[in-house]
């Protein structure tokens, strides 16, 4: 059975709502508004980092 890759949070500090695909795992994140959390895998996390509308939540 596969294991699953650890969560990275992400809020979304945008003004509308906002979409990504996952760079590796091609999962949708999807942020409806400004303030909104989503889980993403790890694996996905380096291309997050550079999107100036979302920051990590340690």
């Amino acid at each position: 059975m596969p294991t699953r890759s650890p969560s990275v949070y992400y809020e979304y500090i945008g003004h509308t709502g906002m979409l990504v695909h996952g760079q590796v795992t091609g999962r949708r994140y999807r942020f409806k508004e400004n303030g909104a959390v989503a889980a993403v895998d790890s694996r996905d996390a380096p291309s997050f980092e550079t999107i100036p509308q979302l920051r990590s939540i340690v």
